[in-house]
């Protein structure tokens, strides 16, 4: 079975599941593939691999797309920071905080610089990154706070990392993906129901 998806879906979740799936199916092989966004919905749509995950809307003709997942924005903070006294973090509240920031010119980062604009909060850019994992990781090594999705996140949380959602939220969504231009295997199914 070949799945392709974004590298910060691989790291965390996609992972946990291929994991629990091999154990269900041990006499299946899997290779796990991480690309960006376009070049897994190009993988897909050309069956270079079974299926994947994208983060939704995609705009790719020759895909069945099935929403599968759903999640919101958190904030990654590090142990002993005054922020941790609320339950949620606004956007208000970032002002003058060191971001970790993902998505450069993707549409959760033009959100987020939206809510940023609407709050009249410049914001303080310290790092830019392109995995969830990396930004936790400079988190953990004080460099700021992150603004991810929480799903993803999850899988980072620890006593020394803490999450709060975003407020207002943004919501990430995911989409099960596979080519329309031939029926999914039986494994890939398999797969999909798990």
């Amino acid at each position: 079975l070949k799945i392709v998806a974004p590298p910060s879906f691989t790291e965390g979740l996609l992972s946990s599941i291929v994991s629990d799936f091999i154990s269900t199916y041990p006499k299946v092989n899997v290779v796990l593939d991480s690309h960006s966004v376009e070049t897994a919905m190009r993988m897909i749509a050309l069956r270079a691999v079974d299926c994947g995950f994208v983060k939704s809307p995609t705009e790719q003709p020759g895909l069945i797309v099935e929403p599968v997942l759903d999640s919101g924005t958190v904030c990654v903070i590090p142990s002993g920071h005054p922020l941790l006294a609320s339950e949620q973090v606004r956007v208000q509240d970032l002002a003058s905080e060191p971001l970790i920031l993902l998505g450069k010119g993707r549409i959760f980062r033009r959100e987020l610089e939206s809510k940023f604009q609407s709050a009249r909060v410049k914001m303080q850019i310290r790092v830019e990154t392109h995995t969830v994992g990396s930004a936790c990781a400079l988190v953990r090594g004080g460099t700021g706070i992150a603004i991810v999705n929480g799903m993803l996140a999850q899988h980072y949380a620890t006593d020394a990392l803490q999450l709060r959602p975003l407020t207002p939220d943004i919501r990430h969504e995911y989409a099960f993906v596979t080519a329309s231009n031939a029926p999914m295997s039986r494994i890939t199914r398999t797969f999909r129901a798990h």
